[in-house]
């Protein structure tokens, strides 16, 4: 239900004109009536204030709502206007809300449309406002976990070989420069070696027979070698074969026949990967070659250039310092909106009835 864009500035008028057009004959023309005793809640987003009753008054003989109402009922929206008196007991936040009508069962029936209209009218704004403020609340979190996560990247390399550790991450943040030029150094030298390895490896492979490029190439230790498998298959369907024949078996039966099938086939697709293989490593070499490239850059900076301790360590400070401010602004605006969430989380009761009076 979309409310008109002018209604909550007519809701006090709307009010007004309900109480007094409501057709004052309609006590002394219906045979019966049900009057609800009604206890209606502020909430965050309906107040308590002077005019919370008189507002939600004006609320439930609104247009809107008796529309609504009165198709719950089975009603035209006048007839269940004009049935309708609502009162406030002074002083209280209690409300009478009683129907007239000739049919005995149908004034019950029209205030509880009424009521459950309003209840589902404050639940939907109620929900769709705190969907929207618990989302406000989420992107103000991530947005300072963010400024914490950037914060710590921003603190630099401490030269002093003090490393900074933050209990909250595996990693230290800060670790001295001379342990991690070490580390990149030890990479450096692995990736050489790897590079020597592959380079050697796809030289024997450039150099061999297709046959030879088989054999050769299913002896190599590399990770996931299909040539090794494929030509394991065709050397046990060969064993096979020898041992068939070794039976007595002709060379033209079907056994062996099916097995020298087998084993050509392994070698056929022994071969295919031995090529692609051949391939894989001139990806890898081109690889590695990019790697040991820009590790040598990093060497190479680290040897040529000299840190000015004293600078660097008043950067990582001052670094240090937002980090540990933004850190804290996250941990204050956490602990700050657990109020606000568990209200927001807490469903509103619209109302209450406390009883129930049928003539």
């Amino acid at each position: 239900m979309t409310l008109p864009r002018t209604f909550f500035l007519l809701l006090a008028v709307t009010f007004l004109v309900s109480c007094e057009s409501q057709n004052p004959e309609a006590k002394e023309k219906a045979a019966h009536h049900s009057t609800a005793t009604v206890q209606l809640y502020p909430s965050p987003l309906f107040p308590r204030s002077d005019r919370f009753i008189a507002n939600q008054s004006a609320l439930l003989t609104s247009d809107p709502l008796i529309k609504s109402a009165s198709k719950n009922c089975d009603l035209d929206p006048e007839t269940l206007s004009s049935s309708l008196v609502i009162e406030q007991i002074p002083n209280t936040d209690l409300l009478t809300i009683t129907v007239y009508h000739d049919d005995e069962n149908q004034p019950k029936v029209i205030v509880q449309a009424l009521l459950d209209t309003y209840r589902d009218h404050r639940k939907k704004i109620e929900s769709t406002t705190t969907t929207a403020k618990l989302k406000t609340l989420d992107k103000e979190i991530a947005t300072l976990k963010n400024l914490v996560e950037q914060r710590r990247k921003d603190i630099p390399i401490r030269a002093s070989g003090i490393p900074h550790l933050d209990k909250n991450s595996k990693n230290p943040l800060g670790a001295t420069e001379e342990q991690m030029f070490q580390t990149v150094r030890q990479k450096l030298a692995d990736f050489k070696t790897q590079r020597d390895q592959i380079t050697l490896s796809r030289g024997n492979l450039d150099d061999l027979s297709t046959e030879n490029l088989v054999t050769y190439a299913a002896g190599l230790d590399l990770p996931e070698n299909q040539v090794t498998h494929y030509y394991t298959q065709h050397r046990e369907a060969l064993e096979t074969r020898r041992t068939l024949i070794a039976k007595g078996l002709a060379a033209n039966h079907p056994d062996v026949i099916a097995i020298e099938e087998k084993a050509e086939g392994a070698m056929q697709y022994a071969k295919q990967e031995a090529v692609s293989l051949k391939e894989v490593l001139k990806t890898k070499l081109e690889l590695i070659n990019r790697q040991i490239e820009r590790m040598s850059e990093m060497v190479k900076d680290r040897e040529k250039n000299s840190a000015d301790l004293n600078a660097r360590d008043q950067k990582y400070n001052l670094a240090k310092e937002a980090y540990e401010d933004a850190r804290k602004a996250l941990q204050n605006s956490q602990t700050n909106q657990q109020t606000e969430r568990s209200k927001l989380s807490s469903p509103a009761r619209p109302l209450i009835i406390h009883g129930w009076e049928h003539e």
